[in-house]
């Protein structure tokens, strides 16, 4: 096992940091992300629950980009917060006390070869495109069941610039492509 008695009250989600050679598992009912050494030794912890930049509520997954720098989807508050390996906040986008936020219940993040962020928006039903300093750049998807459309999009990861989205309700996985080229950003249906 990995932490001790007391480390997690509910733990859901993990990225493992290569170049730091750190585990962070998020625990969504501890309002924290717990960080582990690659023997499985906790390391330290970040965050708590609250209303301020670098605290959460109800975090659900976090990635690791390749320049280290360390994403936590914060479901309850609609936002993703960027923190440095050691967990010293960096930014956040999506609202964390304002309203209007672009995010209506962000469920999982992916990172593309270009560190382009893919946040999969349960309740809006489609996948956000945002830069790694957290503009949105664009959207794709919608309610529905045809190619494209989305019922409950949850889980994301990106291979070799192939999007895997997980369509919880059509009860299938979708496959997109990203096309980068020219400068160009773009994200068309695989076949």
């Amino acid at each position: 096992f990995i932490g001790e008695e007391g480390d997690f009250v509910a733990p859901v989600g993990m990225a493992f940091d290569n170049n730091e050679e750190r585990l962070y598992v998020v625990d969504t009912r501890g309002h924290k992300v717990v960080v582990f050494d690659r023997a499985g030794h906790k390391l330290f912890s970040f965050g708590k629950r609250g209303d301020e930049r670098g605290e959460f509520y109800y975090p659900v997954t976090v990635r690791v980009s390749r320049g280290d720098t360390v994403y936590v989807v914060d479901s309850f508050h609609f936002a993703v917060q960027a923190f440095s390996p050691d967990g010293t906040f960096l930014f956040s986008f999506g609202p964390i006390k304002a309203g209007g936020s672009k995010m209506a219940r962000p469920r999982d993040i992916a990172i593309d070869s270009e560190d382009h962020l893919y946040i999969t928006d349960a309740n809006r039903n489609h996948v956000q495109v945002w830069s790694s300093q957290g503009k949105l750049l664009m959207t794709f998807g919608e309610f529905g069941s045809a190619p494209g459309e989305f019922r409950l999009p949850a889980g994301i990861c990106i291979l070799n610039d192939t999007i895997y989205v997980a369509d919880s309700i059509n009860r299938r996985v979708q496959l997109f492509r990203y096309l980068g080229s020219g400068g160009r950003k773009n994200v068309e249906e695989h076949s």
